[in-house]
């Protein structure tokens, strides 16, 4: 198990699309990353997106639990939540542009539900069920985030202590940044085909 998640799309509702015997990565992986969820994911969704659903996994059934809603009802929890998610993370650097970001990758998906992938990272904790209720508990919290919230996410995201925040167009512009920048960076958004090998091109990476 590669241990990573995966922000998706999708032509039908639902969870975990890449269950599906047509699942093209290349065409359906907006972005993805190992060992954690990163910061912005979350913000798309709310409670009532939390889905769960049986699945066939060699012979046996196994529950899944994941955030999916249709690209229109996720783009405006981003909106909605843009300011107050700014403001609440003012103190360790600009996440307005990061949000713009993600949300060029987001209207530019090929299909019409957005989903995360995250059984991988919930399979890492013990018990998962645990998880993936603090999951759901988190994102009740989105639209009014306190600090404990913004530590919340920050650790769900692995990011280190190594404030302000890189520049969104790091990779763009070729900026110079420390290895932390580069790996906080990447734990904002994800990574698209040009850092991590796979899925789709993302705006906040050099084509």
């Amino acid at each position: 198990m590669s241990n990573r998640s995966y922000l998706c799309s999708s032509p039908l509702p639902g969870i975990y699309p890449s269950f599906a015997a047509d699942y093209d990565p290349d065409v359906q992986t907006l972005a993805n990353d190992v060992y954690c969820i990163p910061l912005l994911w979350p913000v798309l969704f709310t409670p009532e997106d939390f889905q769960q659903a049986d699945f066939e996994v060699d012979g046996e059934i196994v529950v899944g639990r994941a955030p999916s809603a249709a690209r229109s009802k996720v783009l405006e929890t981003l909106r909605r939540r843009r300011e107050v998610i700014a403001q609440a993370f003012a103190e360790f650097g600009e996440l307005a542009p990061y949000m713009d970001m993600l949300e060029l990758a987001i209207r530019d998906a090929p299909y019409e539900y957005i989903s995360i992938e995250m059984d991988e990272i919930a399979a890492l904790n013990d018990p998962e069920e645990e998880f993936n209720e603090a999951f759901e508990q988190l994102l009740s919290r989105l639209d009014a985030p306190d600090q404990e919230i913004c530590e919340q996410l920050i650790a769900l995201a692995a990011m280190e202590h190594s404030w302000p925040l890189p520049s969104v167009r790091l990779h763009l512009d070729n900026l110079e940044g420390s290895d932390d920048d580069y790996w906080n960076h990447c734990r904002v958004l994800g990574a698209g085909s040009d850092v991590s090998g796979m899925g789709r091109p993302v705006p906040w990476e050099a084509a």
